[in-house]
């Protein structure tokens, strides 16, 4: 009691006390640090600019691995599709394309299919992307078979489903049916209705019986575009299938089909999300701190993709994880969604940043080849070793790096 009144005492218990505060203080950062220590060990936020790393290096390799983009599912129409939304594409490459398309409509006199139409659709889409007129390319209307409903159908329900991008890709008018078809004529409401009349009761849709996620996503990204609009089914329809999505996700972020995880898959509800602008940490589309976006990059390598984690290159899995980190870039960036073309070729974003790259390179070219020209100088003088830095090593490299990623523009 007396300590206490002393005055001297009571500094101690204060002192004591800020001590006490202090180590306080210290534990519970402590504690902020490891739960935030195991939020981005459990799933990687990644930047904006770490995705535009990523598109850029897939746009290159795919032009150096698919030298000849030709008409068909693979190494054709979704590597012009991803290569144009993301913008990183040469006129040459283009111009490739559509040389050997329009050799394949010629020799099939316009024809691409008598039992899928989404050949057509697809074909549509890409030429829409690369500011090409389908309804008069090389003189052939391909969007005008799309006006069959019953043949569009004859496949599942995938036909409707492109077929319905197709048409919105450019607002399209659908041009009337070829005189010699006497079936039901398309129309959007009624690619929409059959849609959603063919949705499974999970909430799911399917090629055959169970309900799958990658025609599910598939089936999302056609309604995405209706989902505001005045038909409340089409919002119905699409908050049952994001439900089922939800359900279906694995613990890594990504999707499989018929229970093997896979990069198509899990590309394609990257697509369906960023189709309805759905934020990618929505709580509905995170599982064990993993995004589906961290489910897709487990695929990615070097700018290629895999099928299955740990697999090799594969042609479809690339182009189809292209396009959906491209569909998720333009959702991120505020763009014209990935089937919505009415913006064209984004050259000039990627004009401009190329540019200050060859510019950024020139620079350094120049000063690589000034450094030679000082170390030969002084090797005719010195007996020693190039007087050359390990830095500038490593500068001249980065140059010819930054050279080689600039032939494609």
């Amino acid at each position: 009691m007396e300590k206490l009144m002393d005055g001297r005492s009571n500094v101690g218990i204060k002192k004591a006390e800020k001590v006490f505060c202090m180590v306080l203080a210290m534990l519970m950062a402590m504690l902020m640090a490891m739960v935030i220590t195991i939020n981005v060990s459990a799933g990687e936020s990644i930047s904006k600019a770490k995705i535009d790393e990523y598109l850029y290096t897939i746009a290159y390799s795919q032009q150096e691995q698919v030298k000849e983009p030709i008409y068909g599912s693979i190494d054709g129409e979704w590597n012009i599709i991803g290569l144009a939304r993301y913008g990183a594409v040469t006129k040459d490459y283009i111009s490739k394309y559509k040389e050997n398309l329009l050799k394949e409509v010629k020799a099939k006199d316009g024809v691409l299919s008598t039992r899928k139409y989404t050949e057509y659709s697809r074909v549509v889409i890409a030429l829409t992307s690369i500011d090409e007129n389908p309804t008069n390319f090389g003189g052939y209307n391909l969007l005008k078979p799309l006006a069959e409903f019953d043949n569009v159908n004859k496949q599942g329900i995938n036909g409707s489903i492109y077929a319905l991008i197709a048409i919105h890709s450019s607002n399209y008018k659908i041009p009337k049916p070829d005189k010699n078809y006497t079936g039901e004529v398309t129309t959007v409401k009624k690619l929409i209705e059959y849609i959603i009349k063919n949705q499974n009761s999970d909430g799911g849709w399917s090629m055959a019986d169970k309900s799958e996620c990658d025609i599910t996503a598939m089936a999302v990204q056609a309604l995405s575009f209706y989902y505001t609009g005045s038909d409340k089914s089409v919002k119905k329809s699409v908050d049952k299938a994001l439900k089922f999505l939800s359900r279906q996700q694995n613990n890594d972020g990504g999707y499989s089909a018929e229970g093997i995880s896979n990069c198509e898959s899990t590309a394609q509800v990257l697509m369906a999300i960023s189709a309805l602008n759905i934020n990618i940490e929505d709580s509905r589309f995170v599982k064990n701190g993993n995004t589906v976006l961290n489910g897709l990059l487990d695929y990615y390598s070097n700018g290629k993709f895999s099928h299955t984690k740990n697999g090799g290159y594969n042609h479809m899995a690339t182009e189809q994880g292209f396009c959906a980190l491209t569909a998720y870039y333009r959702s991120l960036t505020i763009m014209n969604g990935f089937y919505d073309m009415a913006d064209g070729i984004s050259y000039q974003k990627v004009s401009k940043k190329v540019l200050e790259k060859k510019k950024t390179a020139a620079s350094k070219t120049k000063t690589t080849k000034t450094v030679k020209k000082t170390t030969k100088k002084s090797t005719k003088k010195n007996t020693s070793k190039s007087t050359v830095s390990d830095k500038d090593k490593e500068e001249t490299t980065s140059v010819k790096n930054n050279k080689k990623k600039q032939q494609f523009k």
